[in-house]
């Protein structure tokens, strides 16, 4: 099984995808995203997604401001290394 690893750093990245309908569009969404501090906006290009990275308390705040909008983590898994690896005798085991 791939280890899996959430961003619990200074910033990490969210996608904010849009749940409700009603809810503004994401480049109004964005719009109200910038005006908060501590947020970027990466990526605006969909019409109900949009990534951004921050702190994770900005992150928080902002989803609060944007009613009908939810967060999504990225989520980034360990590829293992397929090449076959070649053990090396103990000391003292017949070779």
């Amino acid at each position: 099984m791939a280890k899996t690893s959430t961003a619990k750093t200074s910033t990490q990245r969210v996608v904010l995808r849009r749940t409700d309908p009603d809810a503004p569009q994401s480049s109004l969404a964005a719009t109200r995203i910038e005006t908060l501090p501590g947020i970027a906006v990466l990526d605006q290009s969909s019409a109900s997604s949009l990534l951004i990275e921050g702190s994770f308390q900005a992150i928080k705040r902002a989803v609060a401001a944007l009613p009908g909008w939810k967060s999504v983590t990225i989520r980034h898994y360990d590829i293992p290394d397929p090449r076959p690896r070649i053990r090396k005798p103990r000391y003292g085991d017949p070779g």
